[in-house]
């Protein structure tokens, strides 16, 4: 039995995958749990012992502090387990890495990248993998399995908070997405939506324009669901600008999980 890590940057991501996984075939990751890093220490000894098998291995990608990495990895070593943890690298299961400096690039965007494209490769389009966490990831890949490079800003709950912390009187604030809104708190959190989700079309009419299709829109992490409803609106008015038919979002919640599992079959099989 493995344990997968997506240690991130406010929360982690854990998971266990069976031996008997089929090569080739998604990945059955069982006991998913995330934490926030402050519960980290109770909770992920609590997870431990709910484990139905002992731990042989386990396999991570990082982009949090190492004094939580080193903590995952002397927990572990007490049970007998060792963590290897992975990088972006310049190629791996037949996606290729088009930063200019490989390493540069967020493991947990490479992994979640490498889940999509094992998913969804067979497709024959382009992919766009938006990630919206603590930051929010806009990234192509092309459909001959390149990453052309992608867009970084502020997620959700960053721009809540930047708002209210470089401002006099701006609050922190709580409300809905509506067109025209009459009041503070629904003015921010509209704004805040129209950003992230604009970003994201922007990224989508890009890749349609370069590829001469529309790029497969695939979705991860956890400030997604509040921002579904006003995405798929804007998508369905654009495309119907366009004359084009509106595509389909595929919302995966622990895509670079996924990734990590993909990278430990191909290590177990080589």
């Amino acid at each position: 039995m493995s344990i997968l890590i997506d240690a991130g940057n406010t929360r982690i991501k854990l998971g266990w995958l069976a031996q008997d996984t089929v090569p080739g075939q998604p990945p059955c990751i069982e006991h998913i749990m995330a934490c926030p890093h402050a519960d980290l220490p109770e909770v992920f000894t609590g997870w431990l012992r709910t484990l139905p098998y002992t731990p042989e291995q386990a396999l991570g990608v990082s982009v949090t502090h190492h004094r939580i990495n080193d903590y995952l990895s002397r927990t572990l070593d007490t049970h007998g387990c060792s963590l290897v943890w992975r990088k972006a690298a310049q190629q791996a299961l037949g996606l290729t890495n088009g930063y200019l400096q490989t390493t540069q690039l967020g493991a947990d965007r490479w992994a979640a990248q490498l889940g999509a494209w094992q998913r969804w490769r067979h497709l024959g389009q382009p992919l766009l993998l938006a990630g919206f966490g603590t930051a929010t990831t806009l990234d192509t890949i092309s459909p001959d399995g390149t990453f052309v490079g992608g867009l970084i800003l502020p997620g959700t709950a960053l721009m809540r908070h930047a708002l209210a912390q470089g401002t006099e009187l701006l609050p922190v604030a709580s409300g809905e997405a509506q067109d025209y809104p009459q009041d503070t708190h629904n003015g921010i959190i509209s704004g805040i939506y129209a950003a992230q989700c604009g970003a994201l079309l922007r990224q989508w009419l890009l890749g349609l324009q370069r590829y001469g299709q529309p790029p497969h829109l695939v979705v991860t992490g956890g400030a997604w669901p509040a921002l579904a409803s006003e995405m798929e609106t804007l998508l369905r008015t654009e495309t119907t600008l366009l004359g084009k038919p509106s595509p389909e979002l595929h919302y995966h919640e622990h895509l670079s999980l996924e990734g990590v599992a993909y990278l430990l079959q191909e290590s177990s099989h080589a």
